[in-house]
């Protein structure tokens, strides 16, 4: 059975600070002291201590609805992904660009992360 991939913990703050509000299946629970806990919607009470945890596509969906940026993540070997951010009618040369990961996933996350930290 294929899985949806979340955001890590620390995307998921800087979403929230960056003002993403969308209702999502999982959150997070922060506890007093640093630490937290991913769970489903519903087997907790939500307050002020969760935070939620949209899929990676669905912040990669409001990069491109909100803020215009569009993440491509591509193979550039057997072993080695990367990201290319772009707006639209930007060159392909223009956009911001990163190589090296280990996984897809690991890519998507890196380039949201360089959204909410440059490009927002």
């Amino acid at each position: 059975m294929i899985e949806e991939d979340y955001v890590s913990f620390e995307t998921a703050r800087l979403l929230k600070e960056k003002g993403f509000n969308e209702l999502c299946s999982k959150y997070y629970i922060l506890y007093y002291g640093g630490g937290y806990c991913l769970v489903n919607r519903g087997t907790a009470a939500h307050d002020s201590n969760c935070i939620d945890v949209p899929t990676i596509q669905m912040v990669m969906k409001w990069l491109r609805e909100i803020y215009k940026l569009h993440i491509t993540v591509y193979s550039c070997s057997q072993e080695s992904w990367a990201y290319r951010i772009t707006k639209p009618h930007q060159k392909l040369e223009d956009g911001a660009y990163a190589g090296d990961y280990a996984s897809y996933e690991e890519t998507c996350e890196a380039a949201i992360k360089y959204c909410l930290e440059n490009l927002i």
